[in-house]
């Protein structure tokens, strides 16, 4: 008996693909077995009450700059993506070629540079951890140059939405079973990655209102590109990715998009016409769709 896939899934496969960003660091930390059995027989507990963890690159200013350029990537994965399955998020096709290339021109150049700099100055930091842990240090701790470049490694794959086919020789109760497991799976993954779709949408709106509004002959929120070019890179997206058809997404869609118009950052940081116009426009839009301005 054959089931058959949803429309929701085949939907979601024209729309897009799943990407993986595999984002390996090394953590450099150990844990002393011998000051642990130490601290805790000196405090009078359990063995495993307490764990003594050495940080083999402290303060470190090259290890450091990694490990936070890593949660750079991780914020610049989650404006991109929307969540599917753990570390594999959804990526809608309008927004394949720039995310791309962003990671190739920007993001892994970064993470090789920075791995880099650490590399080089791997054997002398070694040097330097010996006097900063004391009696902490071990040697034999510190994996060899060559092994911690291996640690750390930026990586993207992508993977299709899949739309194998799904066939089961079953008993009809099963299959019945399965197709409706496999049916509601789908429509949860799509109402999901389109509810957030919708809450970014909201949150563009909401902060570009917020950024023109006027108090006390002040304007309070400065209008930054980055969410003006946001939002429009949003509705772009949004143009062919409702994929649930939702209407009111796509008025919402459209209208903010009629308010920015060709408009810029720098159009409305000057012009306070133009802040009132797209104030007014956004509060419009917020008021027409019931959305409460925090």
């Amino acid at each position: 008996m054959e089931l058959q896939k949803p429309d929701y899934l085949l939907s979601l496969a024209s729309a897009g693909i799943l990407v993986n960003v595999e984002c390996s660091t090394w953590g450099a930390t150990k844990k002393d077995n011998k000051v642990t059995e130490e601290v805790t027989s000196a405090y009078k507990s359990d063995k495993d009450s307490a764990d003594v963890v050495v940080n083999l690159m402290a303060n470190v200013k090259e290890h450091k700059e990694i490990l936070k350029y890593r949660n750079d990537i991780r914020n610049w994965l989650r404006r991109w993506t929307y969540d599917w399955a753990g570390s594999i998020r959804y990526l809608p096709m309008m927004r394949i070629e720039k995310f791309k290339d962003e990671f190739n021109t920007v993001y892994k150049p970064s993470f090789d540079r920075l791995t880099n700099e650490l590399v080089d100055k791997y054997e002398d930091i070694v040097a330097q951890m010996a006097f900063k842990n004391g009696d902490l240090f071990k040697q034999g701790d510190y994996p060899s140059k060559g092994e911690v470049a291996r640690r750390f490694k930026l990586e993207i794959r992508t993977i299709p939405v899949p739309m194998n086919d799904f066939r089961v020789q079953v008993a009809e109760d099963i299959a019945d079973e399965l197709k409706k497991h496999y049916e509601d799976n789908a429509n949860e993954m799509v109402q999901n990655i389109m509810r957030d779709v919708s809450e970014e949408l909201t949150t563009y709106i909401k902060r570009v209102a917020a950024s023109c509004t006027v108090e006390d002959g002040k304007r309070k929120p400065k209008v930054f590109d980055s969410t003006i070019e946001g939002l429009k890179e949003l509705t772009r997206t949004l143009a062919k990715f409702n994929v649930t058809n939702d209407a009111v997404l796509e008025t919402m869609r459209k209208e903010a998009e009629q308010v920015l118009g060709d408009y810029t950052a720098k159009d409305i940081r000057d012009s306070e016409a133009v802040r009132s116009s797209i104030k007014n426009g956004m509060d419009d839009i917020l008021s027409k769709f019931g959305v409460t301005v925090a």
